[in-house]
């Protein structure tokens, strides 16, 4: 099972940098460089199942790399810019009200001067939940999906796709999870 799991994310994480504030070529991005993009797909390209399993709803690795952090170690998160980290391990024996009472602080942590530190840009600052959830309307969803199958079934050899469109499919298929 294990050497399935590390086949799958060779092929879903294939140039993992390992910080997350790091290009995948080296150097590190600049401040308004974090919010991009390719710096957020450097951030969720961090978390994998082994490190990152049973989290809260609320801390998804999208929800995560969203607001600058990436998966250091198992169950541990550090921002990019202030180097916080925020350890989170839920005991499941719990009682789901402390369960639920927990998972909600860390979610807070996460996001404000508790789990960063106070001059963090990232507290204010997030990246755009629309960069992996675009808002559209189903009904424009369903006309795009219709018109690009109707073209694809055309097609006698199908087109190379780039590392930019890979990872919005990922990203896709991990929001529908």
């Amino acid at each position: 099972m294990d050497k399935i799991n590390k086949t799958i994310e060779s092929l879903i994480y294939p140039h993992s940098s390992g910080d997350g504030n790091t290009r995948e070529g080296g150097g590190a991005y600049s401040s308004n460089e974090r919010r991009s993009l390719s710096a957020f797909y450097e951030r969720l390209k961090t978390y994998k199942i082994e490190t990152w399993f049973a989290k809260p709803k609320d801390m998804s690795p999208l929800e995560c790399a969203r607001f600058g952090w990436f998966n250091c170690l198992p169950d541990m998160i550090e921002c990019t810019t202030c180097k916080s980290r925020i350890y989170v391990n839920i005991d499941a024996s719990l009682p789901p009200d402390f369960i639920s009472e927990i998972s909600n602080k860390l979610t807070e942590n996460m996001k404000n001067n508790v789990g960063h530190k106070p001059d963090c840009d990232w507290i204010l600052n997030p990246c755009e939940k629309n960069m992996y959830m675009p808002s559209l309307l189903p009904s424009l969803l369903i006309n795009s999906y219709t018109t690009r199958a109707c073209k694809l079934l055309k097609l006698t050899k199908l087109p190379e796709i780039d590392e930019d469109t890979i990872n919005r499919i990922i990203i896709r298929y991990l929001v529908m999870t």
